[in-house]
Parts: C-alpha cells; structure tokens; sequence
C-alpha cells in the first residue's frame, strides 16, 4: 500500500502497526509540539486548527481502514462520537486488539500469509485477487 492509498483511501486494511507509527503517535507528537508553540507565541489555536483541518481525512481513512481489518464496517468508527466509552472502545479494537486472521470481506490479510482468494460478497477487495501475491507471501 503506497502512501496515498494509506492516507487518503478508506478502502483495504491495515495492521496495528500501520495505525500505530503512520497515524496515532506521529499525530500525538505533532499536535502536542503545536500546542507548545502556540502557547509560547500566543496564536489562539491557528496551528492547531490548520493541523486538524489538513489531517482530519487520512484519521478517518486510516481508522476505517483499522475496523476493516477487525472485519467491522467503517461506520464503527462513529462509537468514537461518544465521549470516553466510545474513546476507549475506539483505542481498544483499533489500537490493541489483532486483526482478523485471512483474507475477509475488506480484503486480504495486511500480514501477508497465504491467500484465501477474494472476499466473500464480492467487497471492494475482490478485485485484488492475488494480483500482490508471489508464492503466498505479499511483494
């Protein structure tokens, strides 16, 4: 997955490892360094709200694409809408719990490993087939 499909796409999967070091920590560090500058040159919140306007969509993407692989529709990411029971449920299935084993509806299994063939209903993914696959192991 190249880094436009990773950060404007929401179709496919990622690993908690892609959610981890591409969007949640660089995200965190970026938004926490901002909020230190602002606070220092008292700029009422510009650098903040450019940031958050200018990655609003790769979040949801890359979320959407963390609930794929939990083989849950995107609108899971809705739950985060409630405050802390929705965070918390939001942290737990995209950030600590494992994906779904195989290829599932959304796609194949971001991990590599042998291919199931295209996911039933014919999803957004089964058009991929195993077009990325040498051998059972991704390129």
């Amino acid at each position: 997955m190249n880094v436009v499909q990773l950060y404007l796409s929401p179709w496919g999967r990622v690993r908690r490892r892609t959610y981890w070091l591409n969007m949640f920590l660089p995200g965190f560090v970026i938004s926490w360094s901002l909020a230190f500058i602002e606070a220092r040159a008292e700029l009422g919140g510009l650098l903040l709200g450019c940031w958050y306007l200018l990655v609003i969509w790769p979040v949801i993407a890359i979320t959407i694409k963390r609930w794929h692989d939990r083989d849950k529709a995107g609108w899971w990411l809705l739950i985060a809408l409630i405050p802390f029971l929705g965070w918390a449920w939001n942290l737990i299935e995209c950030g600590i719990l494992s994906g779904t084993a195989g290829a599932n509806r959304f796609g194949p299994d971001p991990r590599g490993g042998t291919e199931q063939g295209s996911p039933p209903n014919g999803g957004p993914a089964a058009s991929l087939g195993n077009s990325g696959v040498i051998g059972g192991r991704h390129r």
